[in-house]
């Protein structure tokens, strides 16, 4: 995801994200919650459901002889 976003911002692409980590505290019950907000944001997110699609699609398609 992140290799994704870097590709995206190198070609323009701005999306506008809102950033929760800024009202994050420097405790580690602060930083869990925030993570845990991360982690449930990925696995309900379309856009990540759509790339590991595509991924699985790629790793299971036939390598050509002279790529291997």
């Amino acid at each position: 995801m992140i290799a994704a976003a870097l590709v995206g911002h190198a070609h323009g692409r701005d999306y506008r994200a809102e950033h929760p980590f800024q009202d994050v505290d420097a405790s580690l019950a602060s930083e869990s919650a925030w993570l845990a907000r991360v982690a449930r944001q990925v696995a309900g997110s379309a856009e990540v459901d759509r790339v590991r699609r595509l991924a699985a699609a790629e790793a299971t398609r036939p390598r050509n002889a002279d790529q291997a």
